[in-house]
């Protein structure tokens, strides 16, 4: 259940955060276009960061610090933390700001990079996959600072290229990025699926227990095996 206090933030500056998502919405960032919206768009991401008072910083592939839009040619990524306490989980979160070209344009009824609502929904490109998302955890961090404080330690990961399989990823050293001062972090992701249903928040952790003792299992822990429709691992 979540406090009283973030609700009633949330419901009382929706008009606004509306507004500051559809700033980023017509941003026209694809990982395929090389016309500085993509660092455009990671420079807004990093701003709005700050502002909720993490400490976030624009990194390509190599972990440089963005300089200009031209140092690279592959789109930048966002990288931002807070620290909460030491007895405090640690909480990553992931998401993108590139988004597919919104070819064919004749199919849309306004401009994919002109939000608008209509009936009750915001149109544009990337408002569901994946800025809106993203914003909407960045606005759960706001909240949450204005209702008395993080609960958690938080990471931050917002990636340029994931709409083209996240070719430059592995050139980050994000694992060891993400750990260092906090520990291995719990992941959150969302889905949404249709627009008659509930946007799904999703929870997980990838850690597990010493396999010991280790007489008492049938096949090698860290091996998975199947037998009889059941998944031993």
């Amino acid at each position: 259940m979540l406090p009283k206090a973030v609700t009633e933030y949330l419901l009382a500056h929706r008009d606004r955060h509306l507004a500051e998502l559809c700033e980023l919405l017509a941003i026209p960032s694809m990982a395929t276009v090389p016309d500085g919206a993509c660092a455009a768009a990671a420079e807004w991401v990093r701003a709005r960061l700050e502002r909720l008072g993490l400490g976030a910083q624009v990194v390509f592939s190599a972990g440089s610090a963005l300089r200009s839009a031209t140092q690279s040619t592959s789109p930048p990524n966002v990288l931002a933390e807070a620290h909460g306490g030491e007895d405090r989980p640690t909480l990553l979160v992931y998401g993108h700001y590139d988004v597919q070209p919104p070819d064919p344009l004749e199919a849309w009824e306004t401009p994919p990079f002109s939000p608008q609502v209509r009936g009750g929904c915001l149109y544009a490109r990337g408002a569901s996959d994946d800025k809106g998302q993203l914003f909407a955890h960045l606005m759960a961090v706001e909240a949450w600072q204005h209702a008395g404080g993080l609960p958690v330690n938080l990471k931050v990961f917002i990636e340029g290229e994931e709409e083209i399989g996240s070719p430059h990823l592995e050139g980050l050293g994000l694992a060891a990025r993400v750990v260092e001062a906090g520990g291995p972090p719990n992941v959150i992701a969302t889905a949404h699926v249709d627009d008659r249903l509930p946007t799904l928040l999703v929870y997980g952790h990838y850690d597990v227990q010493p396999p010991d003792p280790l007489e008492q299992w049938r096949t090698d822990p860290f091996e998975p095996a199947v037998a009889e429709g059941c998944v031993f691992g």
